[in-house]
């Protein structure tokens, strides 16, 4: 008997250990981005350096139900054929994150009013599943956030002068993710270059290929369950 209990500790301990490994915590590509991406357009996300009023950057809502230490975010960006534009071609990355009405509002930045991670090219890597497709990858484990369980928006945008590295556009995606807001993307433009507003619903209204990860926060609660669970083991293997 004691070392049944023993045993099941040791379980309980590694399914524990096992949950603190990154999850997605919200996923709109899915196990296949061109599954997910087929047929679908993409939305401006780019800081220009040549053309600031045009700088933009496209977001999704999200929501989670506990606190997490965010790792890692994934998104998937297009080029129109006969474009030069690639990942490798960014001089820096953001990655932004907005409160609920942060993502709404008017006066938003390319920055979020949650967290912005201002990345370099050595936390991002790439892969290029088509021509003219790349799912983008940003570590952000550096700077140890932990977003708190709440609903949000995010974005990602690369740095890419226009004249040089051309244009990308974060790819439409045919998933919601659970607790999303169906059809709910926005675009950012503080300068309004576009001339379409300087915070506006995407048109035609889409969801977005974003994925961002977390480690789960664990609460002082499931600590202490399981300190008292080893001691109750051990008075009992004393007894």
């Amino acid at each position: 008997m004691r070392k049944a209990s023993v045993c099941a500790l040791g379980f309980g301990l590694l399914a524990f250990s096992t949950a603190a490994f990154a999850i997605p915590i919200f996923d709109q590509i899915g196990p296949d981005p061109l599954v997910s991406g087929a047929g679908q357009p993409g939305t401006v996300s780019q800081n220009f350096p040549d053309f600031p009023t045009f700088s933009s950057i496209g977001i999704d809502d999200f929501q989670t139900l506990a606190p997490f230490k965010l790792t890692a975010a994934d998104a998937v960006f297009v080029r129109n054929p006969g474009t030069v534009f690639t990942p490798a071609g960014a001089t820096a990355w953001t990655v932004s994150i907005y409160s609920l009405a942060g993502g709404t509002n008017p006066a938003a930045a390319v920055t979020g009013d949650v967290q912005t991670f201002n990345l370099t090219p050595a936390q991002m890597t790439f892969t290029n599943p088509a021509a003219n497709t790349f799912v983008v990858s940003l570590n952000l484990a550096a700077a140890n956030v932990t977003l708190p369980a709440g609903t949000y928006w995010m974005g990602v945008a690369p740095t890419a002068a226009f004249g040089t590295a051309g244009q990308g556009f974060v790819l439409e995606s045919s998933l919601v993710a659970a607790g999303a807001v169906p059809l709910n993307a926005r675009t950012i433009n503080p300068g309004n270059g576009f001339g379409n507003g300087t915070n506006i619903q995407t048109n035609p209204a889409a969801n977005l290929e974003l994925r961002l990860f977390g480690d789960p926060v664990p609460e002082p609660t499931s600590l202490a369950a399981v300190g008292l669970a080893t001691l109750a083991i051990v008075r009992r293997r004393r007894a």
